[in-house]
């Protein structure tokens, strides 16, 4: 009986944790099926997510303000969410035109790469 339990206090457990853990990438596909239904192929979300994390982590640590890094997370992923779009437009005789496959992936990689970069982020990647 009380082995029972335990296999289903362990179940409980990780279903609970799947749930909450997933629900951010949740909420991006949620956006990105709605941004698909307007036309718009966007495979860069979860770079998008790292990038806004990323900077209100950064923004947080040196300064202190919770409130502050959530306005930079979101001016972050606004700018990282405009970006897509304008690296693929044509506009008269100007043409920035890349592939979509291009620019997501390289927003992925870039939010990627971005925190190996920082100061702050070497101080607790060096050997002390």
């Amino acid at each position: 009986m009380t082995q029972e339990l335990t296999v289903l206090a362990i179940i409980i457990g990780i279903a609970h944790s799947g749930i909450r853990l997933a629900t951010p990438y949740l909420y991006a596909a949620l956006g990105e099926m709605m941004a698909q239904r307007s036309g718009v192929l966007n495979l860069g979300v979860e770079g998008i997510m790292l990038m806004g994390a990323f900077s209100a982590f950064y923004v947080v640590f040196e300064t202190d303000n919770l409130m502050l890094g959530i306005l930079a997370a979101i001016f972050v992923g606004a700018l990282m969410g405009v970006l897509i779009p304008m690296t693929m437009l044509r506009t008269g005789r100007a043409s920035f035109s890349a592939s979509w496959h291009f620019c997501s992936t390289s927003t992925s990689l870039a939010a990627s790469l971005s925190f190996l970069r920082t100061p702050s982020a070497c101080r607790y990647m060096s050997p002390s």
